[in-house]
């Protein structure tokens, strides 16, 4: 009899709730008619037309920073859960509109299932945390998805675009945007015991076309890959090697005789200069030790004088930035500065759209040096960028 009236007063009970309460239908259509809202949705992404902007990699995170009113902001930023390992700015695509490109790399599966991939994302203007498109997967197409990535944008195919050029730290390779693809134009051979790290195109040789120019840390040279036609390079030729690593390499004329040189460093803490002569890169200049790994190297007219200088970044146990010119006979070191936190990258590049170009550091903080201003050091802060391009 009590079990009985247990039973009894609990089926009460529940009929009296089931009675208070508004149908479940009605709730859950209230709920569903509710779309939850970010608290701080991601701004878009502004590329200004005719100005330049600044574009660094830290680790999850692509910031965009815009110079105004003095000081250079943050203007946009992408976090995600992979790395992003490099990021450039310009028309891929061949609109006439800037895109944002980057190198995704991302994990996949757990354990022995676990599955490296690297891309590239193309954010448009107004795109949010979200790209417009993305490449397929290059880790099935033979390129190391683990370890260093450098990008540069340049025409590496004298078709008067420019492409996407990558160094892997298997190979380097060439990929274009057509506006709903980005395919892969091009591959070199196995280059993993040569270590592959920076990439550009330029014309190195003064023949009028520019070839793709990189450095090879394990090599202690720079390759040069000729153009040949149907987006195919071959013809390799080789630098005079250093004595140590070499992971930056790129083209300028630096002592103002009309004609392009090889600037580069790497683990040797010292600058170098090669010409091209009689079909050979000759280094025609060393500089002494530096002080730390010459991680950032990048040229341009500092000082509005119409002569490209050299500017240095220097890492490890002294962190500074340097700047060499020629005086009509060799390099001389015009300036040097010292600073905390250590050198990644480099870029020379109008950074504040004053027509003059500045040097931009990838360190603990975005450093920024203006020669107008006697090398002025302004900086944004950010965590630990380490790739660094200025459009």
């Amino acid at each position: 009899m009590r079990t009985i009236f247990y039973l009894s007063a609990i089926l009460l009970f529940l009929l009296l709730m089931s009675c208070s309460e508004e149908p479940p239908t009605n709730i859950n259509n209230e709920s569903l008619s509710k779309k939850p809202t970010p608290p701080n949705p991601p701004e878009p992404l502004v590329l200004l037309h005719n100005a330049n902007q600044i574009v660094g990699c830290s680790g999850s995170k692509i910031v965009v920073w815009t110079y105004s009113g003095g000081i250079y902001s943050v203007s946009w930023e992408n976090s995600s859960s992979g790395d992003y390992n490099a990021a450039a700015i310009g028309d891929v695509d061949r609109d006439g509109n800037d895109e944002l490109v980057a190198v995704f790399i991302y994990e996949t599966g757990r354990g022995r299932n676990k599955i490296t991939h690297k891309v590239i994302q193309i954010f448009e203007n107004g795109d949010t945390d979200t790209p417009t498109r993305v490449s397929g997967d290059l880790t099935e197409e033979g390129v190391n998805g683990i370890g260093y990535t450098y990008m540069r944008l340049g025409d590496a195919n004298n078709d008067g675009h420019i492409e996407i050029l990558i160094a892997h730290s298997n190979c380097i390779s060439v990929h274009n945007d057509n506006g709903s693809e980005i395919p892969m134009l091009w591959k070199s051979e196995d280059l993993s015991a040569l270590d592959p790290w920076s990439i550009e195109a330029g014309d190195a040789d003064n023949d009028g076309q520019n070839e793709i120019v990189y450095a090879e840390l394990a090599g202690q040279r720079f390759g040069v890959y000729e153009y040949v036609e149907n987006n195919t390079w071959g013809n390799r030729l080789y630098s005079e090697t250093i004595l140590y690593g070499l992971d930056r390499a790129f083209v300028a004329d630096v002592d103002g005789d009309g004609l392009n040189e090889v600037i580069g460093g790497g683990n040797a803490s010292m600058l170098f200069v090669w010409e091209y002569i009689n079909g050979n890169y000759v280094v025609e200049f060393e500089s002494g030790n530096l002080g730390g790994f010459t991680q950032g190297i990048g040229s341009g007219d500092f000082d509005n004088d119409e002569l490209n200088e050299i500017a240095v970044g220097t890492a490890g146990a002294d962190n500074k930035v340097i700047v060499f010119k020629h005086n009509g006979t060799t390099y001389l070191n015009i300036y040097e500065d010292s600073f905390l936190g250590m050198v990644s990258d480099l870029f020379a590049g109008d950074s504040d759209n004053d027509g003059v170009k500045e040097i931009v550091l990838a360190a603990s903080d975005l450093l920024v040096y203006d020669y107008t201003n006697q090398y002025n050091q302004t900086y944004s802060n950010s965590t630990g960028i380490f790739q660094v391009i200025v459009k």
